[in-house]
C-alpha cells in the first residue's frame, strides 16, 4: 500500500502477489479497502481541523482572561491609593485599550471558530456514517474470499474420502470373503475357528469405524485471524 492505497507494483526479480490473477471478490475487497482507507484520511483530516478550530475558540477565553487580570490589577492599584496618600494613579489606557481590542478580535474570531467547527462535525458524523455503512459489504466480501478459501479443502477432503471409500470396500469384501469361507466349510463346529477370526475383524472394523479424534488444533481463531487480516490486505492469506 502507499498513500493510503493498494497500488500493483513489480518487486525487484519477482511480480507483486497483487499482480496475479484474483478472484473478483478479492478485487472488490481491494476497491473497498481503498475507499474505507480514504474516509479514514478524511476523518482524520476533520480531527486535526477540529483540534485547530477548538483552539481558535478558547483564544477568546484567553484574551478575556487577561483583560480581567488587567481589571483585578488596576482595583489593586486603586485600593492601595484610597488607602493611603499621595495623586490618584494614571493607569495604562494604552493597554487596556489594546486587551479590550484583543478580546473583541478574539470573540469574533470564536464565534466563526464555533460556525466552522460545527460544520466540521457534522461532515465528521456523516463520514462516519459512511464508515459504518461499508461494514456489510466487507462482511459479504470477507465471507466470500472465506468460502473460496476452503474450495481447495473440500477438493482434498472429497478426494481423501474417495480413498477411504475405496478401503472401506476392501475391508467389507475381506470380511464378507472370510464369512463365505467359514459358512463353506459346512460343519459349525469345525468352522468355528474361521467365524472367530471373522469375529476379530468385524470388531477391528467397529473400532475404527467410530468418529475421529479432533486434532487439537483451534481452526477457529485462524479463520478469524484471516478475516481480521483481509480487512487490510485483500490478499491476505489462510496460516497454514
Amino acid at each position: 500500500m502507499k498513500n493510503g492505497n493498494i497500488k500493483l507494483v513489480v518487486t525487484e526479480g519477482a511480480p507483486s502477489r497483487l499482480l496475479q490473477e484474483h478472484s473478483p471478490a478479492r478485487m472488490q475487497l481491494a476497491k473497498l479497502i481503498d475507499r474505507r482507507l480514504g474516509i479514514e484520511d478524511r476523518v482524520r483530516a476533520l480531527a486535526e481541523a477540529g483540534a485547530k478550530l477548538k483552539e481558535a475558540a478558547d483564544a477568546e477565553g484567553h484574551a478575556a482572561a487577561a483583560l480581567g487580570a488587567l481589571d483585578a490589577e488596576e482595583t489593586r492599584i486603586m485600593s492601595i491609593w484610597a488607602q493611603g496618600s499621595g495623586p490618584m494613579p494614571v493607569l495604562d489606557r494604552t493597554r487596556r485599550q489594546k486587551l479590550e481590542d484583543a478580546v473583541h478580535a478574539a470573540a469574533a474570531q470564536a464565534a466563526a471558530a464555533r460556525k466552522a467547527a460545527a460544520a466540521n462535525g457534522a461532515e465528521q458524523q456523516r463520514e462516519n456514517a459512511t464508515l459504518k455503512a461499508l461494514e456489510p459489504q466487507f462482511a459479504v466480501l470477507i465471507a466470500e474470499v472465506i468460502s473460496e478459501t476452503v474450495d481447495p479443502l473440500m477438493s482434498d477432503y472429497e478426494a481423501t474420502n474417495k480413498v477411504l471409500a475405496s478401503k472401506a470396500a476392501r475391508i467389507q469384501e475381506a470380511f464378507t470373503t472370510i464369512r463365505g469361507i467359514a459358512e463353506a466349510v459346512g460343519n459349525p463346529t469345525a468352522a468355528r475357528p474361521a467365524f472367530v477370526i471373522m469375529e476379530k475383524l468385524t470388531e477391528k472394523i467397529r473400532t475404527i469405524s467410530g468418529r475421529a479424534a479432533p486434532d487439537g488444533v483451534n481452526h477457529g481463531a485462524a479463520w478469524m485471524a484471516f478475516a481480521a487480516r483481509l480487512r487490510s490486505d485483500p490478499i491476505a492469506e489462510l496460516d497454514a
